[in-house]
């Protein structure tokens, strides 16, 4: 081992004796055993995600990124398995397979739909009352949401509201990209954990619509704040250009 990995581990271990930080690697492992017993696939590939693109922007090393996102998987599963190993069984066999009800299913309904309203979608709301009229398969149930956030915004809204979304998401990564880059100072890493946080929002969104729900959504815009905070004078070098 080399003179930085001792420095660097040295390092480590002061900061792991500090009491903050024992309760916050408390707090870790309280949500990845919570996680964990949801079994949810989704949310397992978003902290996947987080873990790898908060490693990368916060080290500058996308090798570094993905080898903690592969031992964030790894560790998740492993407390899964040993919380319920036939629920995990049963979500892979799930996931492989192809039930009525599943979102592929659901996808393709939501496809119907999109069809028939294209420009203006169906109205804010309204995924449930166009699926209780088009629903073609499974009809013993009813697909109330669209289970995925991207298809439940172009399905209510249209490729109108669409396009106005993905002009957002745009002018937020370029954004929260500047402000990272001329970010030295001691909330670099606070920013680091939003990004990285609103990364694993985005993959999950493909599975769920999360954002749904108030709670979810105040959250999501308050790690967007974070991420696009203006730099202070103290922290700020030359910033390039977006």
């Amino acid at each position: 081992m080399d003179a930085r990995g001792v420095h660097g581990g040295r390092a480590s271990i002061v900061a792991l004796s500090n009491g903050e930080a024992i309760g916050m690697l408390g707090c870790l492992g309280a949500m990845l055993i919570t996680l964990a017993a949801t079994l949810s696939r989704s949310g397992f590939i978003a902290l996947v995600v987080s873990a790898t693109v908060g490693t990368t922007l916060a080290r500058r090393d996308r090798r570094q990124g993905l080898r903690l996102g592969a031992a964030a998987a790894v560790a998740v599963i492993a407390v899964a398995a040993w919380l319920n190993a036939e629920g995990l069984v049963q979500r892979l066999q799930s996931t492989l397979g192809a039930a009525a009800g599943g979102r592929l299913a659901i996808w393709r309904e939501t496809l119907h739909i999109i069809g028939d309203f294209p420009l203006a979608g169906t109205g804010a709301g309204t995924f449930a009352d166009a699926m209780f009229i088009d629903q073609r398969t499974a009809t013993q149930v009813l697909f109330n949401n669209a289970h995925d956030e991207y298809l439940q915004i172009l399905t209510e809204g249209g490729v109108t509201l669409l396009i106005v979304v993905a002009a957002g998401l745009v002018l937020l990564i370029r954004t929260a990209r500047a402000r990272l880059a001329g970010d030295d100072g001691p909330s670099r890493f606070v920013r680091v954990g939003a990004c990285a946080a609103l990364a694993g929002i985005a993959v999950q969104s493909i599975w769920e619509t999360g954002l749904r729900s108030p709670a979810n959504l105040l959250l999501a815009a308050i790690l967007a704040a974070i991420a696009v905070r203006p730099l202070d004078r103290r922290e700020s070098r030359e910033m390039p250009a977006a």
